[in-house]
């Protein structure tokens, strides 16, 4: 009882202390505008070991329903061609207007590829990486945010539900080392705050910004690694007469709680025992 009346005690002093600071600095403008608008894109790609194509993105910014003037944007985006798929999502839907926002998304693809490195040090080389194909690809997730004091503070949950269909994997030269066709799937955790100490969110003039995200990444099976990583991103936004000035600085701490295996040999022979 006396460690949880500690807790919400130290909680309340913070969150005091926060609100005290970061209202010392006025927003210009509104930060949850609700004017209605709209755009179309055209998207021909033609991207190296991609191939070609056509996509068009369209978005939808502060959609009301009926009389009702909402935050919520919408964006679409479909590609044809050697790739093809459609990226869809939802932002800033109202659980509770200007306090509690959810953000929805779900992407599929018929296929893809990512990079695997050996080694992910500082003095490790750029080249010792493998590459995975996916003959396809499917993503649905969404992003939960408190957000308070005009969104200067900020509080929020990311997850993603994954699945994948690995197809084949090269080296980092392009030749085809194996052929498979395994399916696997995951899920995607991550959660974090913003401090945003600026005279607006969007379009920031002056003051600074920090972001931390805590992203968990526990083992799937016996050769998959167990790791967290922390990433921390300040800015900060310094008016030089009529233009500003941005400072970045950013850092992300990979901490590892047992390694995975890394012998190819022995992960293709055992998968070609199952």
């Amino acid at each position: 009882m006396i460690s949880k009346t500690k807790f919400t005690a130290s909680f309340l002093i913070l969150l005091f202390l926060v609100k005290s600071t970061i209202l010392a600095l006025e927003r210009r403008t509104e930060q949850f505008p609700k004017d209605f608008g709209y755009v179309f894109l055209p998207i021909p790609y033609s991207l190296p070991g991609a191939g070609s194509g056509f996509g068009l993105l369209g978005g939808f910014n502060n959609i009301p329903f009926g009389s009702t003037e909402t935050t919520t944007d919408l964006f679409l985006v479909g590609i044809s061609g050697d790739i093809s798929g459609v990226i869809a999502g939802f932002t800033d839907i109202p659980i509770w207007p200007e306090t509690l926002l959810l953000d929805y998304f779900t992407l599929n693809f018929n296929k893809g590829s990512f990079r695997t490195y050996r080694n992910r040090k500082m003095d490790s080389d750029p080249d010792d990486y493998l590459v995975s194909e996916l003959s396809d690809t499917s993503l649905i997730g969404g992003r939960i945010i408190l957000t308070l004091f005009d969104r200067m503070f900020e509080i929020f949950t990311i997850q993603y539900d994954i699945k994948n269909t690995l197809s084949a994997i090269r080296d980092n030269e392009g030749e085809l080392l194996y052929e498979t066709d395994q399916k696997f799937d995951f899920t995607s955790k991550s959660y974090g705050s913003q401090i945003d100490w600026t005279d607006d969110r969007i379009d920031p003039l002056k003051g600074a910004r920090l972001i931390y995200t805590y992203a968990d990444s526990p083992s799937a099976s016996t050769d998959s690694p167990d790791y967290f990583v922390q990433t921390y991103n300040f800015t900060g936004y310094i008016p030089v007469g009529i233009s500003t000035l941005a400072v970045n600085w950013f850092r992300a701490v990979a901490t590892v709680r047992k390694e995975g295996n890394t012998d190819l040999t022995y992960l293709i022979s055992k998968e070609k025992l199952q």
